[in-house]
């Protein structure tokens, strides 16, 4: 049995231990960050990606849409900087899944201006970047590479510990469970 302490801790009731707790956090939803896009199409609003709604469908107006050109891009300016460890992009798609999910390809995802990942003729319903160990940054942006086409995403999800956290985090690298009893190191 274990009860949650003022600190966000869990306490083990019988035996009175500290288990610590790893809490991630969506930095897009932190009441601050601001989309913005090269250019927008049909009610598709840049900000569409942050409502936090991965509904892959425009016609629900919950994507986010730019006008047909190259080197069309979006991004997100996070008002702070934070460690970033994940990025999960929604694609927008319909009834016609190929020709939809064929919008998103051939586009580079950046933290701040340092490319993180470049995606070639992939199609898939969403894409992971995963950064270990995680990346500091506050403008996380997606760009066509000389793509002539429109960009639709769903919705943009940034994850990582909050700061706080993050500093705390690091100066931990292993330590022994005491409640499985095995003696086996967890490393973070």
């Amino acid at each position: 049995d274990s009860e949650k302490n003022i600190d966000g801790k869990y306490t083990d009731v019988e035996y009175g231990h500290n288990v610590f707790v790893r809490k991630w956090t969506n930095f897009t939803q932190n009441g601050i960050a601001k989309a913005t896009q090269s250019s927008e199409y049909s009610h598709g609003k840049a900000s569409l990606a942050i409502d936090n709604n991965t509904n892959p469908s425009r016609r629900n107006r919950s994507v986010t849409h730019t006008k047909k050109g190259k080197n069309n891009e979006w991004q997100v300016d996070l008002g702070d900087e934070y460690p970033i460890s994940k990025i999960e992009i929604f694609n927008r798609w319909e009834s016609n899944k190929n020709k939809d999910l064929g919008r998103l390809r051939y586009f580079s995802v950046y933290i701040d201006d340092a490319i993180v990942k470049t995606i070639g003729n992939e199609q898939k319903t969403n894409f992971v970047i995963d950064m270990e160990p995680p990346r500091k940054g506050r403008i996380v942006k997606i760009k066509h590479n000389n793509f002539n086409t429109w960009l639709s995403l769903a919705e943009v999800k940034v994850w990582g510990a909050p700061i706080e956290q993050f500093s705390a985090v690091k100066k931990i690298e292993t330590f022994k469970d005491p409640i499985n009893g095995d003696g086996t190191p967890e490393v973070f």
